[in-house]
């Protein structure tokens, strides 16, 4: 009397199911490197799933890098354009700011030929303006002097003037010129000179056109506000959209690596592009709490230090749950095979050929 020997070996389905990470479908289960079809989910609902329900990451990673970084690219597009609005809403508090300090406090004159002209009542006299709130610094207009040492003393004024952070502008007969502060560590200003025809050449196109105090104030309330605001707005959404955009694909990559190496430490075999897309879904919550911060910043001044730590450290929270949740699920499904190969072994025992 012998036993046949099982050509089943619970031990090789054991092996085997080390080295292949299986994946729940919706409709089956495969195994990793398959190539899977899923339905599109829509932007609103990974929106949801990726803040609160671990066990759709997986399912969202397996539609490829391509849809995870289109979900990252409008979640940046959402997050600039709220930035550029508020930006608009920004431009637009600084220029009532200002067409309201040329009515108040500059004097009447004429702009014709290249040179501006006080009325007679006001020649002789400069006014000096500070502009904080314009954010361009400290205003001194003298439409009167020719002479570059009084030029110096008002740039010498300027870059002291710590309260407008040693910027500002300087307004004479002939050009315009503007004092910055090169850096905060460095020493030096720096100094920009435009005369009135390059200016009025850049704004309208010519330079042969005669202007008023009134003028200026109701192009500023008409047709120049509105190009103003066109201007400011697509510099605000396209350099925010290039810095968020490169700062986002940075910390993604950075993320997916840690996870990465989460997922060797754990003995959990998962392609790096899945651990990628799982990352960009993973900071989710960050960037939304970002949106928040930016906004309670700028309108309640608030700051939170080690924000971008946390910010970070949020998304890594929610990237390792979701590893560890594949591997619960994964070794949940090895006991499974055990059990069913053990079964199936003492099947063919109980079956045994005699001689």
């Amino acid at each position: 009397m012998w036993n046949k020997k099982s050509e089943n070996n619970p031990n090789d389905n054991q092996d085997k199911e080390k080295n292949n990470i299986v994946i729940e479908s919706k409709d089956r289960t495969v195994e990793e490197g398959e190539e899977v079809k899923h339905k599109n989910i829509n932007f609103f609902k990974k929106v949801w799933y990726s803040i609160t329900k671990f066990e759709k990451y997986i399912e969202m990673a397996m539609e490829g890098v391509g849809r995870s970084l289109k979900y990252l690219l409008q979640l940046v597009l959402i997050f600039v354009l709220i930035i550029a609005c508020i930006g608009i809403y920004d431009t637009n508090k600084n220029l009532n700011i200002f067409v309201k300090t040329i009515e108040e406090k500059v004097p009447d004159f004429k702009y014709a030929d290249g040179n501006v002209e006080l009325e007679e009542s006001n020649k002789g006299k400069s006014y000096i303006l500070e502009g904080k709130n314009l954010g361009i610094g400290k205003i001194v207009i003298d439409l009167e002097t020719e002479d570059e040492s009084i030029v110096a003393e008002y740039e010498k004024s300027i870059m002291e003037n710590n309260e407008n952070d040693k910027r500002g502008v300087i307004i004479l007969k002939d050009k315009i010129i503007q004092i910055s502060k090169i850096s905060e560590n460095a020493e030096g200003e720096k100094e920009v000179s435009m005369t009135y025809d390059e200016m009025l050449q850049n704004i309208f196109g010519t330079s042969n056109i005669e202007l008023t105090k009134r003028d200026i104030i109701d192009y500023l309330n008409g047709d120049g506000r509105t190009y103003i605001f066109i201007v400011n707005f697509f510099s605000y959404f396209i350099g925010y959209f290039i810095i968020y955009i490169c700062s986002g694909l940075i910390y993604v990559l950075l993320l997916a690596g840690i996870g990465y190496f989460t997922g060797i430490f754990t003995k959990l075999k998962l392609r790096f592009s899945i651990i990628y897309s799982m990352s960009v879904y993973a900071f989710t919550l960050s960037n939304i709490l970002n949106m928040i911060y930016f906004i309670l910043n700028y309108f309640a001044g608030i700051t939170i230090k080690y924000f971008d730590i946390a910010y970070l450290a949020i998304a890594y929270v929610y990237l390792i749950t979701v590893i560890f949740l594949i591997k619960s699920d994964f070794f949940k499904k090895q006991q499974d095979v055990l059990k069913k190969d053990e079964k199936i072994e003492k099947g063919k025992e109980n079956g045994q050929e005699q001689i």
